[in-house]
């Protein structure tokens, strides 16, 4: 699955964290640390028709701090991407959201939604940045 690690500024937001004591986000490792049992419920993006077909997705995030870490809800990241098969469905107002695990579809067709979620945990001058992805398809308005 593809996240934002392939994005320009990346490892920048990753280095942003220098006193994160664990080793986490390099391409191909795990996501480790107080933050690491941290995960997307079920098939991580929940869809709601609303009346006019419009949908809104939600992501099924859960925040879980082990190791005397804490952490805030408000302080998860979500970035959602959309991906038309068919159709004019698109996303509306910002895809990166904080504290809020919903967008908005407008449109109708098929389509793929992503989301990438970056759970953050304290511990004792650490910040422990986790990530998780999901890929689903959906189709609303047809």
């Amino acid at each position: 699955m593809l996240d934002n690690r392939n994005n320009s500024g990346w490892a920048d937001m990753r280095m942003s964290n220098r006193n994160c004591d664990c080793d986490c986000n390099g391409v191909g490792q795990p996501n480790e640390g107080c933050c690491s049992e941290s995960r997307l419920i079920g098939e991580g993006i929940e869809q709601t028709i609303l009346p006019g077909g419009n949908g809104v997705y939600r992501a099924l995030a859960d925040l879980v701090c082990s190791g005397g870490c804490f952490g805030d809800e408000r302080l998860i990241s979500y970035d959602w991407g959309l991906s038309r098969i068919t159709g004019n469905s698109k996303l509306q107002a910002c895809p990166n959201k904080l504290g809020d695990n919903t967008v908005r579809v407008t449109g109708s067709g098929i389509f793929f939604l992503r989301v990438t979620v970056t759970f953050r945990c304290f511990g004792s001058n650490a910040v422990h940045t986790c990530v998780k992805s999901v890929e689903q398809t959906f189709s609303q308005g047809i």
